[in-house]
């Protein structure tokens, strides 16, 4: 479950591509021209969520999984940095940015912590498959986030989540 202030906040995701809503936008959408192949990248749903959550190894019962899979709907920015969408943090498990450096050291670092926020302002935030926490990384910090140096920012993405849906303007 969501908390229940990230719930007011964000809009859920369709079950399937049945769904009547997306139904009726993609027949716009072919009315204008649009190819379907197109249309179709343009809609994500919970069914399609679900497939690309399990190819990167989030597991079904995390507070991740639960946001990706039944709210995520881009969120206004509200506390640090705008969090990506799934497609985002899909490419960026294949083509770990910020781990790029490490990779041949540590190769399974960027399949532990999947990066969801981008790189801009010289950091990002990062989600631990392992344990659920989340930290927040600056460039050089990599290495001792891998390392279990540096201290998680939140010990659940749960916890994350409350956090940047609420009100409070610090941690």
């Amino acid at each position: 479950m969501l908390p229940e202030n990230v719930q007011l906040r964000v809009n859920k995701i369709p079950i399937d591509d049945n769904d009547k809503n997306i139904i009726k936008i993609k027949e716009q959408l072919k009315k204008l021209g649009n190819k379907n192949k197109y249309i179709n990248s343009l809609f994500l749903s919970q069914e399609k969520t679900s497939k690309a959550l399990e190819k990167i190894g989030i597991s079904r019962n995390t507070s991740f999984c639960e946001f990706y899979l039944n709210g995520f709907d881009s969120p206004n920015i509200l506390h640090g940095e705008e969090l990506l969408s799934l497609e985002q943090i899909v490419k960026y498990y294949n083509e770990p940015y910020m781990l790029e450096e490490l990779k041949e050291k540590y190769p399974e670092a960027s399949k532990r912590f999947i990066q969801f926020t981008s790189i801009e302002g010289g950091g990002s935030y990062f989600y631990d498959n392992q344990t659920d926490a989340v930290y927040d990384v600056t460039w050089g910090q990599e290495e001792d986030m891998i390392n279990g140096i540096l201290d998680p920012w939140f010990t659940s993405f749960y916890d994350f989540l409350e956090w940047y849906y609420s009100d409070e303007d610090e941690v």
